[in-house]
Parts: structure tokens; sequence; C-alpha cells
């Protein structure tokens, strides 16, 4: 057979792969983790788990290290170094005045401190009174949080979640859990797209009350998100580094014990 006729079955295949691929994403399928069906609260209750992996890193904000002087640049505490404002231009408003924005040190290598192994396994149990418990355990640290509420918000434009009211974000490191530093958290990549959807089919009167992120930790809370993840029940945290172009869930993802 000529390359000629080799070739051209594999050109048609992988263009009907693209088509489907396509057609899945914009039907919302697309992605490892899909919405659950018949959700209800009985269905989450129970002790759910994660490890961080090896792998996982964290760079902790620096607290009280912006000082802003008028409209030059702003000087990083303790040692007051002056610093240009192009280096940390998210602090730069549309009009070109200084705004301070909660997670600019994301943005900003001058903001954060040195990064840092992230270990440890975290366990959430939800109980059937509408409580659950948070803990978290490493080499170095544990904590056992305390009763907290959760509720299932069913009807929601991407999708069910789980709201969990004094939840801590540990995630983002031991010392950013424990801090007053404020960083805005959204939901994953899939769950993101759909809410953009819903928000780009709908007349503004219909999305003005919709919120993509929660500001953590003035909120209170932190949302949980119920998903099919690999043919499991899985608990998928809101994330404070999701990439724009992942579809993958990034940690922290919690599994039924």
């Amino acid at each position: 057979m000529s390359n000629r006729h080799t070739i051209l079955p594999v050109f048609i295949t992988l263009v009907m792969g693209l088509g489907l691929l396509a057609s899945c994403s914009s039907l919302g399928f697309y992605g490892p983790c899909k919405l659950p069906g018949n959700l209800s609260p009985e269905s989450v209750l129970g002790e759910w788990s994660l490890t961080y992996p090896s792998d996982y890193w964290v760079s902790d904000p620096i607290e009280g290290s912006l000082v802003v002087t008028g409209t030059m640049p702003y000087l990083i505490a303790p040692g007051a170094t002056p610093m240009p404002l192009e280096k940390c231009r998210w602090l730069v408003g549309l009009d070109g005045t200084l705004q301070w924005q909660n997670d600019a040190w994301k943005s900003c290598s001058a903001l954060r401190g040195p990064s840092y192994r992230m270990e440890g396994d975290e366990t959430v149990t939800l109980y059937e009174n509408g409580t659950y418990q948070q803990t978290f355990v490493s080499s170095t640290y544990s904590y056992i949080g305390p009763l907290n509420h959760w509720e299932l918000i069913a009807d929601t434009p991407d999708g069910p979640k789980l709201r969990m009211h004094g939840m801590k974000c540990f995630s983002e490191g031991i010392r950013q859990a424990n801090s007053f530093v404020h960083i805005t958290l959204s939901p994953q990549r899939a769950d993101l797209d759909r809410l953009q959807k819903y928000v780009q089919s709908h007349p503004p009167s219909e999305t003005t009350d919709i919120v993509a992120g929660v500001a953590y930790p003035e909120d209170g809370f932190i949302y949980l998100y119920p998903r099919v993840c690999e043919r499991k029940l899985s608990l998928v945290q809101m994330g404070f580094r999701v990439g724009s172009d992942d579809w993958h869930p990034n940690n922290p993802v919690f599994h039924r014990k």
C-alpha cells in the first residue's frame, strides 16, 4: 500500500476525533469530571480525604509587605526597598492610579515569600445533621477543626456544590490557611467555563447576582463541587492557581474513604 493510502485513513480519523472533541466541549462534557446525576445530601455523607502529592509546592504571601507612596514606587517592608510599578502591574488601575488588589501578590514575585513543598493529609467528614469536621495532619503540623455547617446548593449555573462554612484553605499552604492575607478562590476550569457560558447566553438581569469566585477568608466559606472523576464521586475544591486552559482538576480533590 502506498504512503498516500496509508495516511488518508489516519487523517480522516484525526479529523473526526477533533470534531467529536469540539462537539463535546461545546456541550460541556469535555474534561475528566462530569456532573453527577440524582445528587442528594445523603449521597455525599461520610469521610473524604486527600493527600497532597510530593511535587505540590506553594508560595506564601508576605503579610503587610506593601506600602504605597502617592503614585510613585511602592515600598516593600521591612526593608522599604523601592520597586518600579511595572513589576507589579496588577496594582495599577485602568485609569493609571494605584489600586490595591487582595490577590495582587500572585502576579508580583516581590510580594511572595519563599516556596516550600506542601505535604499532609486532609480529611473532611460530612454528617447527616448538616455539620462537618475538617482535619489536617503532616509531619510538622496538625489541625482538628470544630463542627461547622455545610449545605448542598443544587440549582446553580455551574452545577451543584457544597457550601462549606468555616473551612480552611490548606491548598495554598499551612501559613496561608492560618493567616488573614486575602486571596480569591475560583471554580475549577470545567465549572468556570459552564458558568461563563450561562452568563453569555442570558440577559444581564438574570446574571447580576452570579459571582464566580470566593473572597477567602472574609466570605467565611469555600465551595466543594461534587463531581464524577474517573468514574468515582469526588469533591473538587475551588482553587487559586487554576490554569485557564487546564481542564484537568488541580489539587485539592477529595475522594471518599
